[in-house]
């Protein structure tokens, strides 16, 4: 946990409360807005660094920052799911594919997934 002293300050999207950071902040939200689970998606990415590499984990960070840029709520909701499974003791591969064809199929025009894909198969094959 990282030490801050100006409570209320938002560091990063966290809440500074005292000297710790609480959770997930989020402000300035409007209706309908998607929002990726940071703290999801770092548990996830630190698993996938230590079990497939540094590569597989760079390939997810880059797939999640094109989601988010996308505000696609079908993207989101997968992406979040697909980062709550790899983060999972023991991620179920027919999930992972599954999401991750959600994932393409809700942002068909974007093609860098098809090599980011080819990056990541590894985990539900």
């Amino acid at each position: 946990m990282t030490e801050y002293h100006h409570f209320g300050d938002n560091v990063d999207g966290d809440k500074v409360m005292g000297n710790k950071i609480m959770g997930d902040s989020f402000s300035n939200i409007g209706d309908g807005a998607t929002v990726i689970n940071k703290s999801v998606l770092t548990n996830s990415l630190n698993r996938v660094k230590s079990d497939h590499g540094p590569g597989v984990s760079q390939a997810l960070q880059r797939i999640g920052e094109i989601v988010a840029e996308s505000q696609n709520e079908e993207a989101v909701e997968n992406f979040n799911a697909l980062s709550a499974e790899l983060a999972a003791e023991a991620p179920k591969k027919a999930v992972l594919k599954a999401l991750w064809l959600g994932i393409v199929a809700a942002l068909p025009t974007v093609t860098e997934l098809t090599s980011l894909g080819e990056q990541i198969s590894g985990l539900f094959r």
